[in-house]
């Protein structure tokens, strides 16, 4: 029986994206004065062609500013111009491969193996399969036992494979008097209608590991919860280099970072010397320009991330070791310590580059970059 919330403890997926509806329309003609005619006459020229923008991207990335040229319009990508882009990088038709990056059990062993600090993995819930050396809970009352008497608190869950923080909770605590576990988010479950909602949903695994305890210096501008750092790589003839990078700060109340929860933060980071020289929350007309953080006060623009370097080694080192991978997009945890794997992406979100900086991926700045990384592979 659920304690005292209705709603399921795991973070379900973001609705889907809607067509633009009148009302936005009408609101982006308000704000900034681009009629609604002019609006459609763009969404319907930026929709064609290999550059293809569908109409929910327009819109969040504010495309519609007067202030941006045609060929500035033309150089933000949406989820399918995104794919095709990391598709000439990256062999994504290759179940195997691939497969096996996304399954966060391997990978994770993988690293461990070539000494890359990760995650430390707890326990892996799962009605099948072998996942390693991990301590495998096949049924509820495993995991009950697990997150009653041996989990070393706090926790981060979330599925063996997956995108988006889809299916993640931070799990703080476990209370013996209730028989509930309470998650980053103030809410309490019963112990038992949490593993089965685990199980049922997950099948196939969920990974319970030790929450990473971010830097006291990061934690002190955007709070406990790990906003980790985007670093995207490229690989050339010569190795590995850094694209960009971005660091996702959760919004209040929010167990993990991704950029779609309410509230949450996006703040662009100078690769050479990791110092945040943008940060926005939201997206079209709501987006807001943050110089310092709304909820601390302490400023965000110019702090610059500890151990930066180490993390930007970190990503390259891990880069190097599947040199056959055209880009990959980090997730890096800092710790007190130092910079740690929190998984890698095979298929890089750019819009995140876009939503932080209000700039195109396709940008004079990275784009010979990424037509370099694309002409290298094809030949």
């Amino acid at each position: 029986m659920e304690l005292p919330n209705a709603d399921k403890a795991l973070l379900p997926a973001p609705p889907m994206p809607e067509i633009p509806q009148a009302e936005l329309i009408a609101k982006v003609a308000k704000q900034t004065g681009v009629s609604p005619f002019r609006q459609m006459a763009e969404m319907a020229r930026l929709s064609w062609g290999k550059n293809k923008l569908n109409l929910d991207a327009y819109y969040a990335n504010r495309v519609y500013r007067k202030e941006l040229s045609g060929k500035q319009k033309r150089e933000f990508v949406g989820l399918a111009t995104n794919y095709a882009l990391n598709r000439q990088l990256n062999p994504l038709d290759d179940a195997e491969k691939v497969g096996f990056i996304r399954n966060k059990v391997l990978y994770g062993e993988f690293l461990r193996k070539y000494r890359l600090p990760t995650t430390e993995l707890q326990a892996v819930a799962a009605q099948s399969g072998d996942h390693g050396k991990a301590r495998i809970l096949r049924d509820v009352d495993a995991i009950v036992d697990f997150l009653r008497t041996k989990a070393v608190y706090p926790l981060f869950g979330k599925p063996a494979s997956g995108s988006r923080s889809v299916g993640s909770a931070l799990i703080l605590s476990y209370n013996s008097a209730r028989d509930a576990v309470t998650l980053g988010n103030g809410k309490s479950f019963d112990v038992r209608a949490f593993a089965q909602e685990m199980h049922d949903d997950y099948a196939n695994g969920f990974l319970l590991q030790s929450a990473v305890q971010q830097h006291k210096d990061m934690s002190a501008i955007a709070g406990k919860a790990l906003g980790s750092l985007r670093i995207v790589t490229v690989n050339y003839a010569t190795g590995p280099k850094v694209l960009y990078a971005v660091w996702k700060m959760p919004g209040p109340g929010a167990m993990s970072d991704n950029f779609w929860q309410k509230g949450s933060m996006l703040a662009k980071i100078d690769a050479a010397t990791g110092t945040l020289t943008t940060c926005r929350r939201g997206t079209g007309p709501d987006m807001e320009e943050i110089v310092a953080h709304p909820v601390s006060g302490k400023p965000v623009v110019g702090f610059t991330v500890p151990h930066w370097k180490s993390a930007v080694g970190l990503a390259l080192k891990g880069h190097a070791l599947m040199p056959e991978m055209g880009v990959f997009g980090w997730d890096i945890g800092m710790s007190q310590d130092g910079p740690l794997v929190i998984e890698a992406n095979v298929n890089p979100f750019h819009p995140i580059y876009q939503l932080a900086t209000g700039r195109g991926i396709k940008n004079p700045d990275l784009w010979p970059s990424l037509q370099a990384a694309i002409k290298q592979r094809a030949a």
